[in-house]
Order: C-alpha cells, then structure tokens, then sequence
C-alpha cells in the first residue's frame, strides 16, 4: 500500500528469501560455467518466463550455447548485447557462439571489442589467442 504522502510504498515488495524462490539467474549462470549446462537452461528459461532482462538473455544464450544449441542461443546473446552494448560479459559470450558457429571474422570482432571494454577479462583474452592460433597454425 502507497503512501499518498510521501509516494512510498508502507509495506516494501517480499525480499527474495522471504520468497523462498531459487535464483534462477544466478542457478543458471553458476550450472551454465562450472555444473550442467542442460539445468543452466532450465533455470534460466523459468527466469526468462519471470522477468525479460538484458542479463537473462546473455545468461540464457551461453547456456543454450554450452547446452549444444548455439545457433539458438546467439539470438538471446544478440538481443542481451544490442541492448547492454557496453558489457564485456556479453559481447565474450556473443563472440564464443559465433566461433563456434564458425564466423570467425565476426569473432573476432566481439571479443576484441570485449577486451577494449574490460582489457582484463581473461576467458577473452584465452579465446582471442585461441583464434588467432588458429588462423595462423
């Protein structure tokens, strides 16, 4: 209930563990790098369902991505990186898919743009190498 006075709210929305929901970004994101990426896309198509964010997206399209379904997941990288175009994060992640897509050109482009964005974003830095190894072996 709002306050009319003051424009507030008098009782303040439940906090996430009064909830007791899981998180499922950060379920997603944390199975999507060190666990199960087939979860990782579970957690985060039901947060995807709840809210439509720029950080849902990226985190769904590198699961779909680790999931095996690149192709699918590039189109959630795009949206979360069109939107968020000054992220790091995501721009990593869209140049990754498009690797393994096999638009190295355009891989290249995004993880450079990453490292201009965060020169100590490491797993870009790793993928850069990767490619240009690639390309010259």
């Amino acid at each position: 209930m709002k306050n009319p006075a003051f424009g507030i709210k008098e009782h303040p929305e439940p906090t996430h563990e009064e909830t007791q929901q899981p998180d499922n970004l950060i379920l997603g994101r944390f199975e999507a790098d060190h666990g199960d990426p087939v979860k990782a896309v579970r957690h985060l198509r039901a947060e995807w369902n709840r809210r439509r964010s720029v950080d849902v997206a990226d985190a769904l399209g590198w699961a779909l991505h680790r999931a095996g379904h690149s192709a699918e997941g590039l189109s959630f990288v795009r949206r979360a990186d069109t939107l968020g175009r000054h992220n790091a994060r995501f721009a990593y992640h869209r140049g990754e898919i498009a690797h393994a897509l096999g638009a190295v050109a355009e891989a290249r482009g995004h993880l450079t743009r990453a490292l201009d964005i965060n020169p100590h974003l490491a797993v870009a830095q790793r993928a850069l190498k990767n490619l240009e190894r690639v390309r010259n072996g």
